[in-house]
């Protein structure tokens, strides 16, 4: 078979001619060197050259994936410097919070160093003013005794025993004591009342009603003595103050406002004093005091700091004296505690 050699160049040709520039479109301007016009340009007209040229399928499709891949390119870029962006105002925003949060601190602190300091000086100079210069209304309160006891305590605890100052016997059994954790105030002396009884409930109508009391109360300190204190004798205790209570609602009616109005009153503090034996610790401290030994200022203050009493405010005449003569005792006694402890600090 014969094979024509036009045909055959035509096709070694067309590839050529495919991936070749074809024009795109005719533009005014100044012809390239060696530009041909086309055949179908009249004699005369004036030529636009070819500017710009189109390409293959392929190269669009490829030139267009690459603008693609760079708009890709710059949008990651400026997603990652977003990014950044947001991370570091974090940073900065936590960075601040944290100084914030220090500084906050840092003047908490201030202020309640300030506040403690301000405590502890006011409380010295109150302090001082107790202990050095009283009012007798400090000295009945008990403010006093308390502010002395704690500062004899607090000055020299060894050199308290070699101090002798006495403390007359059946002193400790005057005092009205507070009981700490339990806020109780109770005194021996208020609770045996024989003798003691108020005008309105001294009167022999009400006889029996008081020897009941008595007598309940003498079970209830002989037990106390013993350890052997039950509820049943509290409850003859409770239910010997209501009786009491009970015949003064209904035959003190004619008697006078004021006698009626401290009967009630005395019948309270029993009242209370009663309920306080029922509290935990009570009953020992109350089997110590009952047996109380202590002849010396530092043995009644060995006995408060062992037990976690107190001095209670003075009602009566009888307990504002003794307060009054106990100052006297514990300011000699803190006098000598004071020239011992500059003594050891002169010679340690």
């Amino acid at each position: 078979m014969s094979r024509s050699p036009r045909g055959l160049g035509i096709l070694r040709v067309l590839p050529l001619l495919i991936a070749s520039n074809v024009c795109a479109q005719y533009v005014p301007g100044s012809s390239p060197a060696g530009a041909v016009p086309p055949i179908n340009v009249a004699p005369g007209a004036v030529y636009s050259p070819v500017v710009g040229w189109s390409s293959t399928v392929q190269e669009g499709v490829l030139r267009g994936w690459g603008e693609a891949a760079i708009g890709l390119g710059i949008f990651n870029f400026y997603s990652a410097s977003a990014l950044a962006i947001e991370v570091e105002t974090a940073m900065r925003l936590n960075e601040y919070q944290y100084q914030s949060f220090l500084e906050w601190e840092r003047r908490h602190r201030e202020q309640k160093k300030y506040q403690y300091q301000r405590h502890v000086n006011a409380r010295a100079v109150i302090h001082h003013r107790l202990i050095d210069a009283p009012e007798l209304s400090d000295i009945h309160r008990g403010d006093t005794l308390n502010a002395l006891a704690w500062r004899i305590i607090s000055l020299s605890p060894s050199g308290n025993r070699f101090i002798r100052i006495g403390v007359p016997g059946g002193t400790i059994d005057k005092i009205r004591w507070i009981h700490v954790p339990t806020k109780s105030t109770f005194s021996l002396a208020r609770l045996d009342v024989k003798g003691h009884w108020p005008r309105l409930l001294n009167d022999p109508i009400y006889a029996p009603a008081r020897e009941d009391y008595e007598n309940a109360l003498d079970r209830v300190l002989d037990q106390v003595f013993r350890h052997k204190l039950e509820s049943s004798d509290l409850d003859a205790l409770d239910q010997a103050i209501e009786n009491i209570r009970r015949e003064t609602s209904v035959l003190a009616n004619g008697t006078n406002d004021i006698d009626r109005k401290l009967g009630g009153e005395f019948l309270d503090q029993l009242a209370q004093m009663a309920r306080m034996l029922r509290h935990p610790g009570i009953e020992q401290m109350l089997c110590d005091e009952m047996n109380y030994r202590g002849t010396t200022v530092t043995d009644l203050l060995a006995f408060m700091k062992r037990h976690r009493i107190q001095f209670s405010n003075a009602e009566t005449p009888v307990e504002r004296d003794l307060y009054q003569y106990l100052y006297a005792l514990m300011s000699a006694h803190r006098a000598e505690i004071e020239g011992v402890a500059v003594a050891d600090r002169k010679n340690p």
